[in-house]
């Protein structure tokens, strides 16, 4: 009796061991393979005598039932799996839960985005240029068959708000290429929390007081008289600074000729002709704002801008303001991704900042000036360029072909980020008092009492523009440097 129980018992240790060291080899490989095991026929696991296969996604296999291979059965653009992936939002809308029918990458799935698009029509007003900031792409993990993704975005002004955004899944296979796409859900500002409104930036003590559109001079301390004593002595500079004007050089030919070329950017080596007729220059109250991935330097520059403008262009009421809503030249720095460049403007692997003038020209009254963006993966030195680049635009410079200006366009010119003696020649004509507009060559050459044939000369090649430099510009290029204050410069001309 006890004979026959003892091979009972160990046939049945023997019978088991069997299927203890095949699910071993199951752990094992789902170990090894990160988690992902495929298993053919799930029933016939504890078969001690079954065939099965066990492989990880790379792997091709057939066997005795002709099964599909993974390679055949599975794709990134699988109707099947994309129907039963699902989306929805948690925690209050603040968080979206994907739920997938397996793990991505066995559907060759090598990249999967979450993408948030504002519907917004087009960014190419004033007011829809704002709604830039809200477009976002979030990477989802491909390994897993569910993930979480926190909602976060910024919704444009609080006056002209992101009404709505289409999530959008969107998958890219083996060659790196979107294969899917798939919107999973609308979400609209009041869906989540997390969700908050542009603001202009600021650092306290960058810009000027008398240069901020609305600083409060109860900053300098708690008695009235001396902070009305000290924000007046801020506002007599500016006026210190529009009384230099009287000292640059005259208008010149040169300068003239200068605006009446530009390059366009799919021919960066060739000069055209660009007419004077209403150019597109600032004017009236202009209120600045930077907006997006800012640093403390595009602030920096952007004041020593105005302050230059103040003795360049001194009819120009030209300021920086914190507060958003106050804002006609707003400046956006948000950087060029795929998404983004599909969206606003074709920005990949060609442009690094634009100038969108207004809708309308003519009578604008506390306009909209057009907005500038400027890509924010550029490194803060080349970012300093391109925004005074596209400042220079929206003053109402163009494109040349010279080795020193800002707005230059030749393959050997340096990029500064300051305005040159030929840029200062330039904002010389366009923005002197005897000038209300220009209107063609030959009016602002007769308006400023310039040489019509000197013109002609630089405009016909004979002379070449790019090395007529006034003398008395350096002061101004010096402070745009930071070699001198501006100070300096009022007490020299005293």
């Amino acid at each position: 009796m006890s004979e026959k129980l003892g091979l009972f018992l160990f046939s049945w240790i023997l019978s088991w061991g069997f299927t203890a060291v095949k699910q071993l080899s199951i752990t094992y490989d789902y170990i090894v393979n990160d988690g992902v095991v495929v298993v053919t026929d799930i029933s016939n696991i504890n078969s001690a005598n079954n065939n099965d296969s066990l492989y990880s996604p790379d792997q091709q296999i057939s066997n005795e039932d002709n099964l599909q291979t993974e390679e055949q059965s599975s794709s990134c653009d699988d109707e099947e799996f994309w129907s039963a992936t699902s989306a929805k939002l948690i925690k209050g809308g603040d968080q979206i839960y994907l739920a997938f029918p397996n793990n991505p990458l066995k559907n060759k799935i090598v990249n999967l985005n979450l993408n948030f698009i504002p519907t917004t029509m087009s960014y190419r007003s004033f007011n829809t240029s704002f709604h830039m900031h809200g477009i976002k792409t979030i990477k989802v993990s491909v390994r897993d068959e569910f993930d979480t993704i926190d909602v976060n975005l910024i919704g444009g002004l609080a006056s002209n708000p992101i009404e709505s955004w289409d999530v959008q899944l969107q998958a890219l296979g083996v060659n790196n290429k979107v294969c899917f796409t798939k919107n999973v859900l609308s979400l609209a500002p009041s869906s989540f929390s997390n969700y908050v409104n542009l603001e202009s930036f600021y650092v306290p003590g960058v810009i000027s007081p008398a240069d901020e559109n609305n600083f409060d001079i109860n900053l300098f301390g708690k008695n009235e008289i001396a902070n009305e004593m000290e924000y007046l002595d801020y506002f007599q500079n500016i006026q210190k600074l529009k009384s230099l004007n009287k000292y640059l050089p005259e208008p010149s030919e040169a300068g003239v000729s200068m605006l009446t070329k530009t390059v366009y950017l799919d021919e960066k080596a060739k000069l055209v002709s660009d007419s004077l007729w209403y150019r597109n220059i600032l004017h009236g109250e202009v209120v600045i704002g930077l907006f997006g991935d800012v640093k403390k330097s595009e602030l920096e520059v952007i004041s020593k801008i105005i302050k230059l403008l103040h003795i360049v262009a001194p009819n120009l009421d030209i300021k920086y303001s914190d507060n958003a809503e106050e804002v006609n030249l707003p400046i956006h720095i948000v950087g060029c991704e795929e998404l983004f460049s599909q969206k606003v403007n074709q920005c990949k692997d060609r442009a690094a900042g634009t100038f969108t003038p207004p809708n309308t020209y003519g009578t604008l009254e506390r306009g909209k000036f057009g907005y500038i963006w400027v890509d924010a993966n550029y490194t803060p030195e080349y970012r300093q360029h391109v925004v005074v680049h596209e400042l220079g635009h929206a003053l109402g410079l163009g494109h040349n072909l010279c080795y020193d200006s800002v707005m230059s366009y030749s393959d050997y010119a340096p990029e500064v980020p300051f305005f040159t003696v030929l840029d200062l020649m330039q904002l010389r004509v366009l923005y002197d008092s005897k000038l209300p507009k220009p209107l063609g060559e030959k009016y602002t050459i007769q308006t400023l009492d310039l040489d019509y044939e000197k013109y002609k000369e630089f405009d016909e090649g004979e002379k070449n523009v790019c090395e007529a430099k006034q003398a008395g510009w350096s002061d101004l290029v010096e402070f745009q440097r930071g070699i001198i204050e501006i100070d300096e410069i009022y007490e020299g001309k005293k």
